[in-house]
């Protein structure tokens, strides 16, 4: 991806920017474990955006404030 080859040990690196534009990258080696943390930052009101790399693509969310009215 983007001339980078991930390790054959590693499914999925997940990369997350906050409100505050602080950033955190998690490395696994399944893609259910990496599911599961995608799950649980989308629930999070302080993330802003999640970068998930996997070895066919890289999917970018943005996450917007939700406005009920």
């Amino acid at each position: 991806i983007g001339g980078w080859l991930l390790p054959s040990s590693i499914a999925a690196i997940v990369r997350v920017k906050n409100n505050n534009g602080k950033i955190k990258e998690f490395i696994y080696r399944s893609y259910s474990g990496a599911g599961r943390k995608v799950t649980k930052l989308m629930e999070q009101d302080d993330t802003h955006e999640i970068t998930i790399v996997d070895e066919h693509e890289v999917k970018l969310i943005q996450m917007e404030p939700f406005d009920e009215n």
